[in-house]
């Protein structure tokens, strides 16, 4: 059982709707700046993000009784 499971719906509710604004602000915002000839440059963790607002998404589901589906494989054979 993930720790996030022990949350309130609308905790974790909450806390979805604060990741997804950051993970926007991450995409979206500079990965570098430079002053006085000196320059940094930082990588920007998306997939981090992405695994957690993953992780958040799937304890609302759990919360709210939706099962939480596996991924679907296709194969190509006749």
């Amino acid at each position: 059982m993930d720790a996030l499971e022990t949350l309130p719906l609308e905790t974790l509710q909450q806390m979805l709707a604060e990741a997804i604004t950051a993970r926007h602000r991450l995409v979206t915002q500079p990965t570098s700046a430079s002053s006085n000839n000196r320059s940094i440059t930082y990588a920007q963790r998306v997939a981090d993000a992405d695994r957690y607002i993953a992780r958040l998404q799937s304890a609302i589901d759990a919360k709210s009784g939706r099962s939480v589906a596996g991924p679907i494989y296709l194969t190509g054979g006749r």
